[in-house]
């Protein structure tokens, strides 16, 4: 079996699908963009739900002035292989927020229903309703939410799953699953949204196999200097966290997936250039492949306003044996 891992990154859903860029990397780590980052926010490229992923859209591309692109088309005919496991991240951002609740969710049946990731994990989710209304119009999915994280004052996360495909064994905040972890300073170094983790057995090809998927959004890098130090310093302690966490428990826990809005990049730190707080996972090549490392050194980036890669997707090495 192969695997195709992507990151949907997007604009703000308040307008028809607009899409930013979705990458996509096999595991050979070849870089299969969809839409390239350069996207003038001023003329969105709009798509319908019944778009033909290998005609309309590709013209779509084609003809729209302020996309450079590179299209593989054979990312796109591995949509629908099955002897191929779609692994898939996007910060939706605020989804569910009320302003704009109905068009964000109309947009994200859209785009599953196109693009068909066999798991995708979901940042910024203000409501679990939102996931509810996917799943009534696309009953080919289902879903788990962190319903630990308040959405009061906060964002939560979820993942969407093929339960065609998808066993759920486990899902909830890691801190449980692994119950070494600290779960004070985990709350704190993840801005309180602690990564969750959604354990299930993939039965896809032949076979079925045991996969640990953490989705986690790291503390943004906002405000004065000394604010964005303390930032940089929870991801760095977060992510410290969790490569123990993975390393002492991969055995137990199958294929492991680390994926989300990582809010820094894995080549150097967005902030001051430093190290990336993500570091142990790309020195440890023995343990891990960081699969969109690619894109970074690649010099692609995650939004329009950003020139850097801040959603990414870290795999375990057992990948490489994935079969």
């Amino acid at each position: 079996m192969n695997l195709l891992f992507s990151i949907f990154l997007f604009l703000g859903l308040n307008t028809p699908v607009n899409y930013s860029s979705v990458y996509s990397t096999f595991l050979e780590g070849d870089i299969h963009p969809y839409l390239e980052s350069d996207l003038n926010l001023e003329s969105d490229l709009n798509l319908e739900s019944d778009l033909n992923l290998e005609s309309d859209l590709i013209n779509s591309i084609i003809s729209h002035r302020d996309i450079e692109f590179g299209f593989m088309l054979s990312s796109l005919d591995s949509l629908d292989n099955p002897d191929v496991f779609t692994v898939a991240t996007w910060n939706v951002r605020n989804f569910g927020a009320s302003n704009s609740a109905s068009i964000q969710t109309d947009n994200v049946i859209t785009v599953l229903r196109t693009l068909k990731p066999d798991l995708i994990a979901i940042q910024e989710l203000k409501t679990k309703s939102v996931l509810d209304d996917i799943v009534e119009a696309l009953p080919m999915y289902d879903y788990v939410f962190a319903e630990y994280i308040s959405t009061g004052s906060n964002v939560s996360l979820g993942f969407i799953y093929s339960p065609d495909l998808i066993e759920p064994i486990y899902s909830g905040a890691i801190d449980n699953l692994d119950q070494s972890l600290d779960n004070s300073a985990f709350f704190s170094n993840a801005a309180g949204r602690i990564p969750l983790a959604f354990q299930f057995e993939l039965r896809k090809g032949d076979g079925e196999r045991t996969i640990t998927a953490i989705n986690i959004h790291g503390k943004a890098n906002t405000g004065t200097t000394s604010q964005q130090t303390d930032s940089y310093n929870k991801r760095k302690n977060m992510a410290e966290a969790l490569y123990g966490s993975i390393v002492n428990n991969e055995r137990s826990w199958g294929y492991v997936i680390l994926l989300g809005d990582y809010n820094d990049d894995l080549d150097k730190s967005i902030f001051q250039s430093r190290d990336t707080p993500y570091l142990s996972f790309v020195d440890d090549e023995q343990t891990f492949w960081p699969v969109t490392l690619t894109l970074s050194e690649s010099g692609v980036r995650s939004m329009t306003r950003y020139s850097d890669i801040i959603d990414h997707i870290t795999v375990t090495r057992r990948f490489q044996d994935f079969q």
